[in-house]
């Protein structure tokens, strides 16, 4: 029942009893009239019950709502503690990664002003330009056994390929495997002016920095490595130029940039030959580093 039917049974019980009232004074009110007020009072007392029902009802509801509402904002304040500790810890993650972004930044800085200072010194030309750059041939017996003596390459013999370029190849090859760095380069080199669209070129570009290395001239090595590197980034010989760069730069004294090669062997080349050695190396690198 709403308030207005309420309203509307009060007023008409009261005009009821005005006039019942007034034909009682007056000597008119018959007992069937009493009887009818009795009835409305009785249907108005039920009205006011229901409505007190409904009333309890909605007070009900609504605290049930200032309850969930509160439930709400405790679970809105949780949830917004919660995002702002989570972006404190972010930040100050953020904060604390900066330093190490930097820092290895300025060892990849290091490295990079290291072959561009010796590049200068050395004057070394560019190689020539390749029309093609087609993926190392080297077998991974022949990858595997760079890091070792020349003995051991000298058993590892290139594929054979027709035409004057195979000879040279395998005549450089051999020279080098007798220990003369000089003679072999040059031949090597004859070949990559030569033929520049060879697929030998690849591999012959390789045994140009290895001669240097052999003959212990470690800063041309590490130029011509890293020129390798640039010039040939999907051969599989990459992993052994990294190893023997380090190599040159350990050579050198220079611990620190040698470990840095390392390292990137192992992140960026993790199932190579190259990568067990490099840790290896690493090990024995990091007891002489002094940071």
């Amino acid at each position: 029942m709403s308030y207005t039917f309420l309203r509307v049974c009060m007023a008409r019980l009261t005009y009821n009893i005005i006039l019942i009232l007034s034909l009682f004074l007056t000597g008119c009110a018959t007992s069937t009239d009493m009887e009818q007020l009795r009835g409305e009072l009785r249907s108005i007392n039920k009205a006011i019950n229901g409505t007190k029902a409904i009333q309890a009802d909605q007070d009900a509801e609504i605290a049930s709502l200032k309850q969930n509402m509160s439930k709400m904002e405790e679970i809105s304040k949780e949830t917004q503690a919660q995002m702002l500790t989570q972006d404190q810890k972010q930040t100050q993650a953020l904060k604390s990664l900066k330093p190490r972004l930097n820092s290895i930044e300025k060892e990849i800085l290091r490295v990079d002003d290291r072959l561009r200072t010796a590049e200068a010194r050395l004057k070394i030309p560019s190689p020539p330009p390749l029309a093609l750059s087609i993926p190392s041939l080297e077998s991974p017996a022949l990858m595997d056994s760079l890091t070792s003596t020349m003995a051991t390459n000298a058993k590892a013999k290139p594929k054979a390929f027709d035409g004057e370029e195979k000879s040279l190849y395998e005549e450089a090859f051999n020279i080098l495997s007798r220990g003369e760095q000089d003679k072999a380069r040059k031949i090597f080199e004859r070949l990559i002016h030569r033929y520049p669209n060879s697929i030998l070129v690849v591999k012959a570009r390789y045994w140009v920095a290895e001669c240097y290395f052999q003959k212990r001239d470690y800063e041309h090595a590490i130029v011509e490595f890293d020129r390798y590197i640039k010039d040939f980034p999907s051969s599989e010989l990459i992993p052994s130029a990294y190893f023997r760069q380090g190599e040159a730069f350990e050579a050198l004294g220079d611990f620190y940039d040698a470990n840095i090669v390392y390292k990137k062997i192992l992140r960026d080349y993790p199932t190579s030959q190259s990568s067990k050695n490099a840790r290896k190396k690493i090990k024995d690198l990091e007891k002489r580093i002094k940071y």
